[in-house]
């Protein structure tokens, strides 16, 4: 599963790949990154809906949705650090 995490002058953007059948926006990350600041503690205790994502031998949808906003997290703090 991977994250990108990026500040356009459109606003934040956030793909994630590898947790769903295909690439997405996460418009949940997006829309709090917006509203409080292009920060990862903009993420803390936001909790994304598991419906739709991918259910194998390594992860349920649950755990993806979660790993979705730790790493998007982790990929906000890798932005910060290297602008």
């Amino acid at each position: 599963m991977g994250v990108f995490a990026v500040l356009t002058a459109q606003g934040p953007r956030v793909a994630v790949m590898g947790a769903r059948p295909c690439v997405f926006r996460a418009s949940i990350l997006e829309e709090a990154l917006s509203r409080k600041g292009f920060f990862p503690e903009a993420l803390k205790g936001l909790e994304i809906p598991a419906m739709g994502f991918n259910a194998d031998l390594q992860a349920t949808p649950a755990y993806r949705a979660h790993l979705t906003t730790v790493m998007t997290f982790r990929a906000v703090q890798a932005a910060l650090e290297t602008s």
